[in-house]
């Protein structure tokens, strides 16, 4: 999830991203969500580490759902984060990272 949750965060943590993006050997495309969140899905494909969600066994389309309802009523850590998820806003926000590491695309998340 990290590379999907980066992206989201990425307007509000961009310095330390581009940190870690240089560590990755990333190139600077001017979009740093973008380049950290491919950059450590590279990473993680050298690894042989799973990148979407459909890659887990038992990580179904169905638990896509419940994931979302799941991570919106957790309204303390929605808050606490480094770009917090407004409550009115939880389950539109949640859908698009979620989806978005379901099927391994950042593009939507980037437009949040």
């Amino acid at each position: 999830m990290l590379p999907y949750y980066a992206a989201y965060y990425a307007p509000v943590v961009m310095e330390k991203l581009k940190t870690l993006a240089e560590i990755l050997g990333v190139e600077d495309s001017g979009n740093i969500g973008k380049d950290f969140a491919e950059g450590l899905m590279r990473f993680y494909r050298k690894l042989e580490f799973p990148v979407t969600l459909t890659e887990f066994k038992d990580f179904s389309e169905d638990l896509v759902d419940k994931a979302i309802v799941d991570a919106s009523q957790n309204k303390m850590k929605l808050e606490a984060m480094p770009r917090p998820i407004p409550t009115g806003e939880s389950e539109e926000v949640l859908r698009t990272i979620i989806e978005g590491a379901y099927n391994g695309t950042i593009d939507e998340i980037l437009r949040l």
